[in-house]
């Protein structure tokens, strides 16, 4: 856990439902979206640096820093408010996925297209994808697989399991959407019941995933 101090004159306001990603290339959290404590969606982009592997022996003396990244439109896009969404990030872009807006959970997004933002610039972008696209829907979990995968895990209200679905990236391709086919290995209760906003998370090698709840 990090001690988070006024250090800065930009201060995260309160907020749930929104989403904290790690950023290894920098060594920081990426804050995306989420519920004011009057009800309002955010749509705002922080970053909190962590101390260094150096810095860690004086931790007592310095202050984790907010701040509040510019984003700029690309191409006259944002993406919109939301909450319960979720978000991964490779290298050096972060990917949003699904949510509840204002409107609901329909409408976030052009069909088909993924919603990017480069963190060095600040800058939203939409990219074409190949494959079926999963329904994203409120409460969806995505998780990197190494450096050229993410998986997304979401709960559609048809079955008895959760969707898993992995989006690939290969260069000079459009990034593909592919269903996951699980194992049951012959006995049903081997595969967790569909669910919905459940903690997960993946190991550091990203070949498994954890689910709590």
């Amino acid at each position: 856990l990090v001690s988070v101090r006024s250090a800065s004159s930009e201060i995260l306001e309160p907020r749930s439902y929104m989403t904290a990603s790690i950023w290894k290339n920098q060594a920081a959290i990426i804050i995306f979206g989420g519920r004011s404590q009057n009800g309002s969606l955010f749509d705002d982009v922080w970053r909190l640096e962590l101390f260094s592997a150096k810095e860690e022996q004086k931790r007592d003396q310095l202050a984790a820093k907010w701040h509040k990244l510019k984003t700029p439109d690309s191409l006259g896009y944002c993406p919109s408010a939301r909450e319960r969404h979720a978000t991964v990030i490779l290298n050096d872009e972060m990917f949003l996925f699904g949510g509840i807006g204002i409107g609901g959970a329909s409408g976030l997004a052009p069909p088909n297209a993924l919603e990017i933002l480069d963190l060095n610039t600040g800058a939203w972008q939409l990219r074409d994808t190949a494959g079926e696209q999963p329904a994203s829907l409120p409460g969806i979990l995505a998780h990197p697989i190494g450096s050229s995968a993410i998986c997304l895990v979401e709960a559609t209200g048809e079955g008895i399991f959760n969707d898993l679905s992995i989006l690939r990236f290969e260069v000079g391709l459009q990034p593909t959407w592919s269903k996951l086919k699980l194992d049951w290995q012959s006995d049903w209760t081997m595969i967790p019941g569909q669910r919905r906003y459940q903690f997960s998370c993946c190991d550091e090698s990203g070949s498994s995933l954890f689910i709590f709840g």
